[in-house]
């Protein structure tokens, strides 16, 4: 469920490395910021689930969508709160 969100950020992340690596000589700095667990609507109203369920992957699959689904509109961190101390992070 987590699966694309998560190789995005590795991708990324990887790409933000090189990156750093080849322009670090030059005197330029890169910052990555992977933000995760923020109150957003990800798992609320706009989450489609299949109507089709593997009926082996419930203890697994399953059961990680219905924790997602339940904490949708509950997690702990402020996504506007999280934009500004982004925003203040010194150069």
């Amino acid at each position: 469920m987590l699966g694309p969100d998560s190789a995005t950020k590795f991708a990324v992340e990887g790409r933000s490395t090189t990156l750093q690596q080849v322009d670090q000589p030059l005197g330029l700095r890169l910052r990555v910021v992977e933000p995760s667990g923020f109150r957003t609507n990800c798992a609320g109203l706009s989450a489609n689930e299949s109507k089709f369920q593997i009926d082996d992957s419930t203890a697994t699959a399953g059961d990680f969508r219905t924790g997602v689904c339940t904490s949708s509109g509950k997690q702990p961190k402020d996504i506007v709160r999280a934009a500004g101390d982004m925003v203040a992070v010194p150069a």
